[in-house]
């Protein structure tokens, strides 16, 4: 995991802010984009629901390990409506920008053929 992925340098890094329901709040146009839904859409969506049965488990101690730690970096597989199943690089800051609230930080991760 890059520590870039904390300090954007780009506008088109996907953000999402979720509630302590994991209940998608608010997100960027790079996340709606890369998520493939309007957001009228995404707001009516938890975080599991972008997950491939098999990895819901996983959703939940992430979720467990992000409130306790404050804070939580690494990857995801997700299901999403227009590429499919994707790897995405994450990280998230709990209670940001306000108590209740939770930021995320997406973006599919990339790798090189050796």
């Amino acid at each position: 995991m890059s520590e870039s992925i904390w300090h954007p340098d780009e506008q088109a890094d996907a953000v999402v802010v979720v509630d302590d329901d994991r209940r998608f709040v608010d997100a960027n146009l790079a996340a709606l984009t890369l998520i493939g839904v309007s957001k009228d859409a995404l707001l009516t969506q938890r975080i599991e629901d972008l997950a491939p049965d098999d990895t819901r488990s996983q959703i939940d101690a992430m979720w467990l390990r992000l409130l306790s730690e404050g804070r939580l970096t690494g990857t995801v597989v997700v299901q999403l409506p227009l590429l499919g199943e994707v790897t995405l690089e994450f990280a998230a800051l709990a209670n940001f920008p306000v108590p209740g609230l939770h930021f995320g930080r997406v973006r599919p991760l990339v790798t090189h053929a050796e």
